[in-house]
This record gives C-alpha cells, structure tokens and sequence, in this order.
C-alpha cells in the first residue's frame, strides 16, 4: 500500500459530515482514485500499471523475503565458497529475486545437494567452477555478466536430457507432464 493512499499521510483532506456537523477521521481511512491499476476476470489478473500494481502490493518486499528465504535455504544444503557474494547478487537484483521466488516453489529444493548439482554441471559441461578451500568441495558464485545466471539456472533445473535424442537442452520454461 503506498502511503499515499492513506488518508493521514495523503496530501489530500477529507472529513465526515454527519448532523450537520463536520467530524475529524480518527480511524485509518484509505483514498481511492479513479484509475484502475489491475483487475482479475476471476481466473486472471490484469496488471495495467505494473509500477503501482507492485507498490500496492508489496511485490518487492514480498520477492526480496522469498529470495532471501531461498537463499539461506540453498546455501544451508550446498557450500557456495563465495556465498556472500552470491547472497547479495540474489537480493539485489529484481530478475535474481525473481528466479529464485521460482526455485522456492520446486518440490525438490529441500532435497538439494552438492553431488546432484556436480552431476549436471558435469553432464551438461556447465561453466561453473567447482573448488576446494580449506578441504571443503564446492561451487563459486561468478558475478560475471556472461556467467552470473549458470548457478541460478542450475537451481531452478534449467538443464534437462531427452530420452528421445539423448540430447542435452537448457530450457526457458518447463511443464510437468504426467
């Protein structure tokens, strides 16, 4: 909700006439404009302004808490030796936060580990470095623009094998089939 929209923080005044007399508002009281930002046919929502729509809403506080969740989520179950660096890449950029809200609604997330992970970066020939520091395995987050998608995309299972061609496909959008 934008402040704004708050009757005591608006820059807009209103008042009760009742009896007439005018009454002061002591109750939070929400101001509505004429302009519509989204509306749903029941099934679907139409968002027209998307700016207003995610303000209204939260969106952003409610994506940086789900990223933030999922981070701590993965970083518990598989050692990224640059964690720091790769926590503040995902709750920083918006496109981050993003994938990771749909990583945090995968059935598997809970069932995570490092030896799953290798095994597709290795079947797949994935360009993200795997290391040894301090007699621990594991992975590094590169913030590198041409690389810095690889291990959100590894997350989100992006890397898949057909069984008809044997070939190895990273994808943009998937369905379950049954």
């Amino acid at each position: 909700m934008k402040p704004s929209m708050l009757l005591e923080r608006s820059r807009y005044f209103a008042a009760t006439f009742s009896r007439g007399a005018f009454d002061s508002i002591e109750r939070t009281t929400f101001l509505f404009d004429t302009e519509v930002d989204c509306f749903t046919d029941g099934e679907f929502m139409f968002i027209k302004n998307t700016k207003n729509f995610e303000s209204t809403f939260n969106y952003l506080g409610r994506l940086l808490a789900c990223a933030e969740e999922t981070v701590d989520c993965v970083l518990s179950a598989i050692p990224v030796h640059n964690a720091e660096q790769f926590r503040a890449a995902c709750v920083t950029q918006t496109r981050f936060m993003a994938k990771l809200a749909s990583i945090s609604t995968k059935p598997y997330i809970a069932d995570l580990s490092f030896e799953r992970l290798r095994a597709v970066i290795e079947d797949h020939g994935l360009d993200i470095q795997i290391s040894i520091i301090d007699g621990v395995e594991g992975l590094v987050f590169d913030p590198s623009r041409e690389r810095r998608w690889k291990l959100l995309k590894l997350l989100d299972d992006d890397f898949l094998n057909s069984n008809l061609t044997d070939a190895r496909y990273e994808v943009n959008s998937k369905q379950m089939s049954n």
